[in-house]
């Protein structure tokens, strides 16, 4: 099995058959059935990445993704976020009390 890693060591490549080309600044790995056997224990754990020095390989924490707000106006697709401005312009409503007015329609529609 052969890695590349970039600049700071963090793999951005494997392959069980090729040689990936490095970024710039990155070097290729070929790896022991030793090194191998940990690369794929690692990569088979939650992770933030892997990095590798030419000897040992370190996962990064993971850190999951923070969970988007639907109940928020502000999150909202550009084009649904325009059509409430354009309802409020239409109803004399300020954004404020459309934001408000939507939270209150959502909480209705998810029971709470």
């Amino acid at each position: 099995m052969n890695i590349c890693t970039n600049n700071t060591g963090l793999i951005v490549m494997e392959s069980e058959t090729a040689s990936p080309t490095p970024p710039p600044g990155g070097t290729l790995y070929a790896l022991t059935p030793a090194q191998r056997a940990a690369f794929l224990t690692l990569s088979a754990m939650p992770n933030g990445g892997i990095t590798f020095d030419g000897a040992t390989f370190s996962a990064l924490p993971f850190i999951p993704p923070i969970p988007f707000d639907y109940s928020n106006f502000d999150n909202l697709d550009k084009s649904l976020k325009a059509i409430g401005l354009v309802i409020a312009n239409f109803t004399g409503k300020t954004p404020a009390q459309v934001k408000a007015a939507f939270l209150i329609a959502y909480q209705s529609l998810n029971g709470g």
